[in-house]
């Protein structure tokens, strides 16, 4: 059976909705957590108190004093892998608190 022309593929269909305005945000917020869970470590996780994307900005909320100083110097390289991570740009600057 031939596929009409006006039919899409589900996966550019989802593609396109996640690129949304209404639909990205959110979901690279989801897509940034469930990487920092994965590749941080429990410790680091234990520690980590929030992550929330907001205008291009990545707030990480942390509760050691210490962990806020490593994670403030790695910025560079932590920007790097989430933008490496999201396929474009997003993130252009990452806060921790």
């Amino acid at each position: 059976m031939m596929k009409k022309s006006n039919e899409h593929l589900l996966g550019d269909m989802l593609k396109k909705i996640s690129q949304s305005n209404k639909v990205e945000p959110g979901y690279n917020e989801f897509l940034i957590r469930k990487w920092w869970r994965e590749s941080m470590g429990s410790i680091i996780n234990e520690n980590t108190k929030g992550i929330h994307l907001k205008n291009g900005n990545l707030f990480i909320k942390v509760e050691s004093a210490s962990l806020r100083s490593e994670l403030s110097m790695s910025k560079p390289e932590l920007l790097k892998k989430v933008n490496e991570l999201l396929g474009r740009p997003v993130v252009e600057k990452i806060v921790v608190q």
